[in-house]
C-alpha cells in the first residue's frame, strides 16, 4: 500500500506538531505501507528519513496548491493521499483523508485576513469540499466533530475521533534553584501566571489581562509566550499600560522546545481562556508538569482537561480573576488541580492517538 502525506505545515505551530507526534509513529502500526511526502528535503527527513519525497512548495491556502499538489502526485501509484489540514488537493485523483483540526476560519470569520468575505468563503467552500471528497475525516475532539456535522453538514460516520496527546518528554521539572534560574534567565519574577500559544484575538487574552490586573499579588508576572501577532500583541501592551500593569505583562516569544517542560513547571499557574480550540495541548503539556490550570468552559475544552482544570466562564473578566486568585492562594485547591492533572495528562497519548489515526488511514485506503 502506498499512501502520500503533505508535510508542508510542518513548521506551522500547531498542525507540525501533529504530524511531528504522529507520522513517524505509523509504519510500525501499517507494516507493508510504503509513504511518499510532498514537501521540502528537511521537512522529510525529520519526519520519515527513509521516505519518498515529492519536492512542493506551493504557498498554503493558495490557488496554486491545489494545481501544483494534485499534479504531483499522480503517477506515484498512492492508494490514498492524507492531508493534515482542510486545504486538500481536490483532484489528487486518489483516495483522500483529511484532519479537521477546528473550524475557527469559519466561526470567527472576524480574524481572517482581508478581503475577509473572500478569505471565509475560501475557508468554507474547500472545508466542506475536502470533507465531501474524503473517504474518512480525522479531528481531534468531539466538539470538533459537532462542528462538522452542524455547520458543514459532514455525515457523522464519516468522521474520526483522534484526541491528541503528550509524551514522555513533558514531566515536572524539579529543584528550586533551578527554577529560580530559569524565573530570572526569562525576566519573570518571582511567581508568574503563563499562558502559551498562538497570540491571536480569540485566545481571549484581552480578558486575561484585565483579570490579572485585578490580582492582589503586586509581584506577580503575566508572562504570554507564543508566536507574536504584532498587531494584537501592540493591543494587548496598550491594554497593559492603561491598567498600569505594563512592567508586569512580559513577553517572553517562542521558547525552543526543550525549554517549554521547564517554562510550565516554574509556572503558579496556567491561564487558558480561549473563545475556541478544536483541542488545545497546553492545558495538557502544564498538567504533565505539575501547574495547575485555569482554562475556559468552551469548545473542546472541557473534554481535554477532564475534571482535572478550573473551568471559568471565558467572557466572564470577573471570574477569570477570582480563579485564578483562588488557584495562587488556595493550597489545598492547587494540590488536588496538581493531582488530577497529572493523572489526567498520564491517560493521554500519542500513541493512542496514532493507534487510531493508522486504523482510520488503512480503512480509507482499502475502501
Amino acid at each position: 500500500m502506498r499512501i502520500g502525506v503533505d508535510v508542508r505545515m510542518l513548521d506551522c505551530s500547531g498542525i507540525g506538531t501533529y504530524l511531528a507526534h504522529i507520522l513517524p509513529r505509523l509504519p510500525a502500526r501499517m507494516p507493508g505501507t510504503r509513504f511518499t511526502l510532498f514537501g521540502t528535503a528537511r521537512q522529510a527527513r525529520a519526519l520519515l528519513p527513509g521516505a519518498a519525497r515529492v519536492p512542493v512548495a506551493a504557498p498554503i491556502y493558495s490557488v496554486r496548491e491545489q494545481a501544483v499538489l494534485a499534479w504531483a502526485a499522480r503517477g506515484r501509484g498512492l492508494d490514498l493521499f492524507w492531508a493534515p489540514h482542510y486545504n486538500a488537493p481536490l483532484a489528487v485523483g486518489t483516495r483522500l483523508a483529511v484532519t479537521v483540526h477546528d473550524l475557527i476560519h469559519i466561526l470567527f470569520p472576524e480574524y481572517l485576513p482581508r478581503p475577509r468575505a473572500v478569505a471565509l468563503a475560501y475557508a468554507r467552500g474547500l472545508m466542506r469540499a475536502a470533507c465531501g471528497r474524503a473517504r474518512v475525516v480525522l479531528c481531534p475532539s468531539e466538539h470538533t466533530r459537532r462542528d462538522l456535522v452542524r455547520h458543514l453538514g459532514v455525515a457523522r460516520g464519516k468522521i474520526t475521533v483522534t484526541p491528541l496527546g503528550v509524551d514522555a518528554g513533558w514531566t515536572p521539572v524539579r529543584g528550586a534553584a533551578r527554577l529560580a534560574a530559569f524565573r530570572r534567565r526569562h525576566g519573570l519574577g518571582d511567581r508568574y501566571c503563563l499562558f502559551i500559544g498562538n497570540l491571536k484575538p480569540h485566545k481571549n487574552l484581552e480578558r486575561l489581562v484585565r483579570a490579572f490586573a485585578t490580582l492582589p499579588d503586586r509581584g506577580l508576572i503575566l508572562a504570554l509566550a507564543g508566536g507574536d501577532g504584532s498587531t494584537y500583541t501592540a493591543r494587548l501592551r496598550g491594554l497593559a499600560q492603561e491598567l498600569g500593569v505594563e512592567g508586569r505583562v512580559v513577553f517572553p516569544g517562542v521558547l525552543p522546545r526543550r525549554d517549554l517542560p521547564t517554562l510550565y513547571s516554574a509556572a503558579s499557574v496556567l491561564a487558558f481562556p480561549s473563545l475556541y480550540e478544536g483541542f488545545g495541548l497546553p492545558p495538557l503539556e502544564a498538567m504533565a508538569c505539575g501547574t495547575p490550570v485555569v482554562a475556559s468552559r468552551a469548545s473542546s475544552i472541557p473534554e481535554v482537561t477532564a475534571g482535572a482544570a478550573l473551568l471559568v466562564n471565558p467572557r466572564d473578566t470577573r471570574g477569570l480573576g477570582l480563579a485564578l486568585r483562588a488557584v495562587l492562594e488556595r493550597t489545598a485547591l492547587r494540590r488536588r488541580l496538581v493531582a488530577r492533572g497529572l493523572a489526567r495528562a498520564r491517560a493521554a497519548s500519542w500513541d493512542r492517538t496514532a493507534d487510531r489515526t493508522a486504523a482510520a488511514l488503512l480503512k480509507a485506503a482499502q475502501a
